[in-house]
């Protein structure tokens, strides 16, 4: 019997999401970011109200090392709509 790892067990137990391929997954492959960062900006009255994503931060590796800064790709994340994908899953 293997074990599984614990990345595996909080990935069955859904930590990372519901397991369900979305369409900006592809596009988040396709342009080879590994991990996005959205700032939020909120207001708070009994709980979050009114979130308003405000900025896309992009990665070029799983754990946030290496953030995506040349102009060439961020424009190539708008223009291909993966940025307002982005913002609205936060939105």
């Amino acid at each position: 019997m293997q074990k599984s790892s614990l990345e595996r067990q909080l990935v069955e137990r859904g930590r990372f999401g519901d397991g369900v391929r979305k369409e900006w997954m592809d596009g988040m492959k396709k342009e080879g970011v590994k991990a996005v960062a959205v700032e939020v900006y909120m207001t708070w009255f009994f709980g979050p109200r009114q979130l308003k994503p405000v900025r896309v931060m992009y990665f070029a590796d799983y754990d946030g090392g290496r953030q995506v800064v040349d102009e060439k790709p961020l424009g190539r994340f708008r223009k291909s709509g993966l940025e307002d994908a982005l913002k609205r899953l936060t939105g």
